[in-house]
C-alpha cells in the first residue's frame, strides 16, 4: 500500500517549481486509477512502469519515461528506497539516490544544489527529475 510522506511531497513541490518531476512505480496500472485516494497531492506526477513495458530496476523503464518527458537520462535522477532500483537508474545513465528518510533526502538534494530558495537552473535549462 502506498503511504503518503508529507515531508517528501512538500520537498517535491519545492523542486517542481524548478525542475520536471514524475513518480514511477512498479505497482499495477490499477493503482493509477486509485492514486488520488492515496496521495492526492501527487496525482499530476504519477506514472506506472506498466505503461512502459519494463519494470524497475530495468534501465529501459527510466530511459522510456525520460524520453516521454523529453529529457535525457543523464539529466535525470531517480530517488528510490530499493538499492537495485537506484543501481538500475545509474545503469541508464541517471543519478540514483537511495532514499532512507525525508531529512536525508533533503540533505542529499542540497548537496546536489537542487534544494535552495533560488535553484541554479533557469527555465530554459530545466532538467528532468524523477521520484
Amino acid at each position: 500500500m502506498v503511504r503518503a510522506r508529507p515531508r517528501v511531497f512538500a520537498l517535491a513541490s519545492r523542486l517542481r517549481r524548478h525542475v520536471d518531476i514524475a513518480i514511477l512505480t512498479n505497482n499495477p496500472i490499477l493503482l493509477k486509477e486509485t492514486f488520488a485516494e492515496c496521495a492526492p497531492e501527487a496525482v499530476a506526477l504519477f506514472g506506472s512502469s506498466a505503461e512502459f513495458g519494463a519494470r524497475k530496476p530495468d534501465p529501459a523503464v527510466l530511459r522510456k519515461i525520460c524520453a516521454l518527458h523529453g529529457h535525457a537520462p543523464e539529466n535525470a535522477f531517480l530517488i528510490n528506497d530499493l538499492r537495485q532500483n537506484v543501481d538500475g537508474a545509474r545503469r541508464a545513465g541517471a543519478t540514483g539516490i537511495f532514499y532512507t528518510n525525508a531529512i536525508a533526502l533533503e540533505t542529499e538534494l542540497k548537496g546536489l544544489s537542487l534544494v535552495k530558495d533560488i535553484m541554479p537552473f533557469s527555465s530554459r535549462q530545466r532538467r528532468a527529475r524523477l521520484f
